[in-house]
């Protein structure tokens, strides 16, 4: 024990790095203010008098991690800190399955099929002075909205995303209140210090999938979800007993969002007068190439893959087909109202393009004329049979058996003709 600041003094003069360390962290918890603040530009802190002055980060911030206190001797102290900020980072990726070999990934904003598995990548990048931490507890969190389902596969790597990546388990937080409406997800790590020892700097990853389900948002705001973390900020605070985080020693990132964005098909069965027209089935099915770019639509290249069946008898004279990503469609009319042509196959290209802020543009080209409203993520189309004989189409059987017909007839009538001519002279 000492009596005297001078004996006090000596003590401290006697302090190894990593003790003055420690007694700089015990010592803080009763710093309430510094009467001379160091600023951004000239970081330093000039003292009058001679002594031993602790210095204490107050910087706040949601991506602040802050420094240690210090323990400096009087005159000038130079505060060399080190970068104290972390990031977090969400990003999706987006395939056409129609036409691209592979998807695009780092992406804000996608779109997607009901029913598709949407695949997403999170990340952490830990602050310059994580070495300061004694611990270091963190917290991913995953807000989605109702119409993603996760699908409990999550992955972690730490540092090179190599390999299989280990198991990180996501629960639901039935105490938060998702701001989509959905459900947010959780995953803790208690100690990165302890769990991961080897790792001492860089960034984590999270890969992990999400199911579009059946309650998705059709265009409009799409279905958002987004991803912070909560890190411990204060490396004085980061061990136990007198040491030990509260609330106001820890901080979470801002939250990046994603936008998945689908869409509708609407089809109005009509006569060729544009009134409704009730009877018809029809089926949606979308192209699935074995080979990137193949516009040759044979089971050799690829495959119809049925998105939809609607039938006449529930949906009445207008067809609607929900959930659609972009991509390449074949409507058949399955079933033909009675007294009606059929039509024949129309195939169809559904195109779009969105940001994390919406849809920017959204069309349809080839066998159909069809409408697109980027506010609705809607498409609508018009199809019309129309009454009366219609010959089969050319070059098919049905022409064959009319040419064929036609003919022995013409021969027939030939030969009549003249059979009766040659009765005739008999008779004369």
């Amino acid at each position: 024990s000492t009596s005297k600041p001078s004996d006090f003094a000596t003590v401290l003069s006697t302090l190894t790095e990593t003790e003055a360390i420690e007694f700089a962290k015990v010592m803080g918890k009763y710093v309430s203010d510094t009467p001379a603040p160091a600023t951004a530009t000239e970081n330093a802190i000039d003292v009058a008098n001679s002594g031993y002055y602790l210095i204490k980060d107050t910087t706040t911030g949601d991506k602040v991690s802050k420094s240690l206190n210090l323990l400096k001797v009087a005159g000038t102290a130079t505060i060399n800190a080190k970068d104290s900020t972390v990031s977090s980072k969400k990003t999706v990726s987006d395939i056409n399955d129609s036409t691209d070999a592979a998807a695009t990934a780092n992406q804000k904003s996608a779109d997607y099929d009901i029913g598709d598995d949407i695949p997403y990548v999170l990340t952490f990048t830990l602050p310059d002075n994580y070495a300061a931490f004694d611990t270091y507890p963190l917290t991913f969190i995953d807000d989605m909205c109702a119409g993603l389902t996760y699908n409990g596969d999550a992955k972690i790597w730490y540092g090179e995303v190599t390999g299989e990546g280990a198991d990180i388990s996501f629960t639901a937080d039935t105490s938060a209140e998702s701001a989509y409406s959905g459900t947010v997800y959780k995953a803790n790590i208690a100690d990165l210090k302890t769990s991961q020892a080897s790792f001492t700097s860089g960034t984590i990853t999270i890969k992990y999938s999400a199911r579009l389900n059946s309650d998705a948002v059709v265009g409009g705001a799409g279905n958002k979800n987004d991803y912070q973390v909560e890190f411990l900020n204060n490396p004085n605070k980061s061990g136990t007993g007198d040491k030990t985080p509260g609330d106001e020693d820890k901080s979470t990132t801002p939250k990046d969002t994603n936008v998945v964005f689908t869409y509708k098909l609407v089809v109005n069965k009509t006569d060729d007068n544009g009134d409704a027209l009730t009877g018809a089935d029809f089926t949606l099915s979308k192209w699935i190439p074995n080979e990137s770019g193949s516009d040759t639509y044979n089971e050799a290249k690829g495959n119809w893959t049925t998105v939809s069946i609607k039938t006449g008898s529930t949906e009445g004279s207008v067809f609607t087909f929900n959930g659609l990503d972009d991509g390449i469609y074949k409507l058949s009319e399955t079933t033909t109202p009675k007294g009606y042509n059929s039509i024949a196959d129309k195939i169809f290209t559904i195109s779009a393009t969105h940001s994390d802020t919406g849809i920017t543009d959204l069309s349809a080209s080839g066998g159909l004329t069809i409408d697109g409203s980027e506010a609705t993520g809607i498409l609508s189309t018009d199809i019309a049979n129309n009454k009366g004989i219609q010959l089969p189409g050319t070059g098919g059987m049905g022409t064959t058996v009319f040419y064929i017909v036609g003919s022995l007839m013409i021969a027939g009538a030939l030969v009549l003709l003249v059979v009766r001519k040659r009765m005739n002279i008999k008779e004369k």
